[in-house]
């Protein structure tokens, strides 16, 4: 049964992952994030940004958006994790043992669903001791999980998607670095985009970063619903679907060869 054989499976990921290259990553990275960013960058350039109609702090502005960014984290992991696996013979492994590929792939997710809800924690506790507010609601928090973890499941599909057709070290890397670079910064997540230049605002509005940054923000901050929110929402819910339904269609493909 799926059920019996899941539990190990992803509390095998949390053993492998608790490394010093976590910690660091799970503590030095948001807190740096949050002081260049949100201390230093606000106070010189930034104080106070306009969304969905409403002036808020650059502070407010940019938490939410941090725990957006760290949401295509578990897109990065996913991948570098699939892929090795398969090229060390790891995952042939996995397999004759007895787990099923659904397995394989339900596993990642739930272990990156913990690790993005433990950042974005931190992330928001971090924020809350900078700016002395911490405005979510019951129901705003539920709504801002409830994005973090469509965001979250739609990253790791579409990691596990490209780790099954990329097989190529060199074609991985170049990916891995455009990547990297055009989806958080054309995006919503460190600054507003109406002032950009028209290219950067056309990537961003249909950059996936972007519809989960704006969802996680308006609950953040506790707007009313807006057009942009209601927009962002369709988008985030469309965006997983389809990557969901083919990451499970990839599953026939997951050679172990």
């Amino acid at each position: 049964m799926i059920e019996l054989k899941l539990v190990p499976l992803t509390w095998r990921e949390y053993k492998r992952g608790l490394t010093a290259y976590f910690i660091i990553r799970f503590l030095v990275e948001p807190t740096v994030s949050l002081f260049i960013f949100a201390v230093a960058f606000s106070s010189v350039v930034m104080q106070r940004v306009e969304f969905a109609g409403v002036q808020t702090s650059y502070l407010l502005f940019l938490v939410p958006g941090l725990a957006a960014a760290y949401t295509y984290g578990s897109f990065t992991m996913t991948y570098q994790l699939v892929f090795a696996e398969r090229s060390q013979g790891m995952l042939a492994i996995l397999l004759s043992s007895g787990m099923s590929k659904l397995e394989y792939v339900l596993s990642k997710i739930l272990y990156l669903l913990g690790y993005v809800g433990a950042i974005t924690v931190y992330i928001l506790l971090g924020g809350a001791m900078i700016s002395k507010e911490l405005p979510l609601t019951p129901l705003n928090s539920a709504l801002f999980l409830a994005s973090m973890v469509l965001a979250t499941t739609f990253w790791c599909s579409l990691g596990f998607i490209l780790a099954i057709f990329v097989k190529r070290v060199d074609v991985r890397d170049i990916l891995m670095s455009v990547m990297g670079t055009l989806i958080p910064f054309c995006s919503t997540v460190y600054y507003p985009l109406y002032r950009s230049p028209w290219l950067i605002r056309t990537i961003g509005w249909i950059n996936p970063i972007s519809a989960v940054a704006n969802t996680m923000r308006a609950r953040f901050l506790g707007l009313p619903l807006s057009e942009l929110e209601a927009i962002s929402w369709i988008q985030l819910i469309l965006y997983t679907v389809v990557a969901l339904v083919l990451a499970v269609r990839s599953i026939r493909r997951l050679s172990v060869r």
